[in-house]
């Protein structure tokens, strides 16, 4: 904390974006050291709730990279074609907390197939489970 020219202090937070990990510095400003620490509080508040607007496709494009450097190549593909066809047609832009077991079911029930089905369970379930891992959200949904 230092006092500046004009008569405010500063102070930085250093944050860390919950899907790159990338830091990023923050300075926050007061005219007294209460409203400075006031601050620096709210700004960590909100970057802590910034799990909250982490949509789906937005960690699946994460998950998707993390994946596609530990599988072979025709899993890559076959992981993207039922995303594309089964999974983002319905849970694309939720947000990752508001994914419900009737979400996942409702996803489910629109597909043909029990293999199929099966196997498009099994996808959401490595996908909320790495979700899980990473703590962008607070349970694994699974269905019974």
């Amino acid at each position: 904390m230092k006092k500046r020219k004009d008569g405010r202090y500063q102070s930085s937070i250093t944050i860390t974006d919950p899907l790159t990990n990338e830091k990023k510095r923050i300075y926050v400003y007061g005219y007294t050291e209460a409203e400075l620490i006031r601050e620096k509080e709210r700004v960590k508040r909100n970057n802590n709730t910034s799990f909250d607007n982490i949509t789906f496709n937005l960690w699946l494009d994460e998950w998707l990279k993390i994946r596609k450097e530990e599988i072979a190549p025709s899993t890559y593909y076959n992981y993207v074609y039922l995303i594309n066809k089964y999974i983002l047609p319905n849970l694309n832009n939720i947000n990752l907390n508001k994914i419900t077991p009737a979400t996942i079911r409702n996803v489910l029930r629109n597909i043909n197939g029990s293999r199929t089905k099966q196997y498009t369970y099994v996808l959401i379930k490595a996908i909320l489970g790495q979700a899980y891992k990473d703590d962008l959200i607070k349970k694994i949904l699974v269905l019974q």
